[in-house]
C-alpha cells in the first residue's frame, strides 16, 4: 500500500503527517456524503529530518497490511458472531445471545488495544524527490 501525504506538524522526535482518505464511492461524494472533507493523520518518528508542509510518500507492505485489516475487521466480526452463537446454545434466548455478541466484541477491541498499543509503526516514511 502507498499513500502520499504532508507532513502537518514536525519535532525533532515526532511527525504528524495528513492524509486524505480514500472514497468509498469512488469519488462521487454527492450520494454517499461519507467522506466529505474528512483527514487522517499519521503519527511517526522523525528519523529523516522532515519538516512541516513537506510532501512524503508512506508505504506499507502488503502482507502488514492485510494482517492489520483482518486483525481489525476480521477478528472482531468473528469473535461478534462466536460470542452471538455460544449465547443463543447456553441460554436460548435472543437477548443473552445479543448481548454476548456484543460483550465478547467489546472485549476482543479491548485486548486488542492492550495487546498492541506498543508495537512499532508497520509503516515508513519517505521524501517524494
Amino acid at each position: 500500500m502507498e499513500k502520499i501525504g504532508v507532513i502537518a506538524e514536525a519535532t525533532e522526535e515526532k511527525m504528524k503527517i495528513k492524509v486524505a482518505r480514500d472514497h468509498a464511492c469512488g469519488g462521487n461524494c454527492a450520494q454517499c456524503l461519507s467522506c466529505a472533507g474528512r483527514e487522517l493523520y499519521l503519527e511517526a518518528d522523525n528519523t529523516g529530518g522532515f519538516k512541516a508542509g513537506e510532501q512524503v510518500r508512506i508505504l506499507m507492505e502488503d502482507p502488514v497490511f492485510y494482517k492489520r485489516l483482518l486483525g481489525g475487521y476480521a477478528l472482531p466480526t468473528v469473535m461478534f458472531v462466536l460470542g452471538v452463537i455460544l449465547g443463543y446454545m447456553l441460554s436460548r434466548s435472543d437477548a443473552v445471545s445479543a448481548l454476548s455478541g456484543i460483550v465478547l466484541l467489546f472485549a476482543t477491541i479491548f485486548c486488542q488495544r492492550i495487546f498492541f498499543k506498543n508495537k512499532s509503526r508497520a509503516f515508513r516514511v519517505e521524501k517524494i524527490k
